[in-house]
């Protein structure tokens, strides 16, 4: 599993701004976002 923030902002370490997701899903919403500049 690997930890994402839900805002995209790295530097946002909020609790409520992290959850857990795996491998594949984290690469699908980093490129979602990269694409869209937001989900």
């Amino acid at each position: 599993l690997e930890v994402d923030h839900i805002d995209g902002n790295h530097k946002n370490n909020d609790p409520s701004n992290l959850w857990t997701l795996c491998a594949n899903c984290h690469r699908e919403k980093t490129w979602l976002y990269d694409c869209n500049g937001a989900i």
